[in-house]
Parts: C-alpha cells; structure tokens; sequence
C-alpha cells in the first residue's frame, strides 16, 4: 500500500445502474465509431446489390424465374437491412442487457465508494476494493458527458457521477484534477 500524505478531499457516492449504462455507452460509441461506421456502409452495399439483382432477374427473365437464386437476393437483402441497422438499433439494447447483468452483480457499484484524494494519490473504499493509487500510476482523469473519470489502465477506470454529489465537492473534484493532473503517467 502507498504511504499518502496532505488530505485534499474526499467524495462519498453511488453509482447508479443508469450511471453505469451511461459510461458503458459513452465508451462504446468511442470504441465502435469506426466499425458501426463499417458496417453501415457494408449494410448499404448488400442492399443495394440485392435489389439490383432482384430487378435484373424480374427484367432479363420474367418468365423463367430461378426461385433459389431470389432466396439468396433476399438472404442478401436481409444480412444488408441487419448490418444498417445493427449499432443504430440493436447494439443499445444488447449493451443494456449485458451492462444491467454486470450491475447486478456487482456489489461494488451498488454500495457507497469513497475516494480520498491527497497529494501523491487517492484511496478507493467499498464493498469490493479497498485500493490505493498513486497518481503516477493513473492515466488519465477526465469530466466527459456528467461523469469524472480516472482511467486507471485500459479496462479499469473509476467513474465518479456528478450528479452523485454536491456541486462543491464537483468544484473540489475538479480543483485536484487540475491540480495532479501534471503528476499522472498521460501529462
């Protein structure tokens, strides 16, 4: 455990299941942007290669149909109509289920988190993790989209709502970002 001196402040708060839909959406959509993207476009090419074939058999053989070759247009049609509108439509619901399945498992989001921020660090108190970071051991700390966010590695980041607590100690938040951001391992 690091040795941390000089309180700066400390916050008390709870993660909410919406709060935690929210971070997993707003980190999808950074992480997925190029693929949805992608796959947009693919859905639009499928799409638009399926009815071109579809007319180009009705015109160039109306009376001698082959029915196989319309089921495998339509199949195309189909995978074209999915892949518009998988991360539009169906990718959000996906991420709710499985985000709501990871909070209810999780005590650690459903129980009071405590930081204690100081000088060379901040101590994180729950259910689940007593932990001690030192600030060079941080990657980041951000306040996007409502939530204050220190990145500790790639997949572990400390997600603090603002709404969660009150607008001074928002303000204090704030005030020790600015404060340690120099010290973490990004500055």
């Amino acid at each position: 455990m690091a040795e941390f001196h000089n309180l700066l402040g400390s916050v008390t708060f709870r993660i909410s299941q919406e709060d935690f839909l929210h971070y997993n959406a707003y980190v999808s959509k950074n992480i997925n942007k190029a693929r949805a993207k992608k796959n947009t476009i693919m859905g639009i090419v499928e799409a638009v290669v399926a009815v071109l074939y579809m007319v180009a058999i009705l015109v160039f053989s109306p009376d001698d149909i082959n029915w196989l070759l319309v089921a495998l247009a339509v199949v195309l049609l189909g995978l074209g109509v999915f892949n518009i509108l998988f991360y539009p439509v169906l990718f959000p619901k996906k991420l709710q289920k499985a985000a709501d399945k990871a909070y209810q498992k999780s005590r650690y989001m459903q129980n009071p988190i405590t930081l204690n921020f100081y000088e060379n660090g901040f101590e994180e108190r729950s259910a689940e993790i007593d932990g001690d970071v030192e600030w060079k051991e941080c990657e980041g700390l951000l306040e996007e989209e409502g939530m204050f966010l220190l990145h500790l590695s790639h997949n572990r980041c400390v997600i603090v709502p603002v709404h969660a607590i009150s607008e001074e100690e928002a303000g204090m938040v704030r005030q020790i970002f600015e404060k340690v951001r120099p010290l973490i391992k990004t500055a």
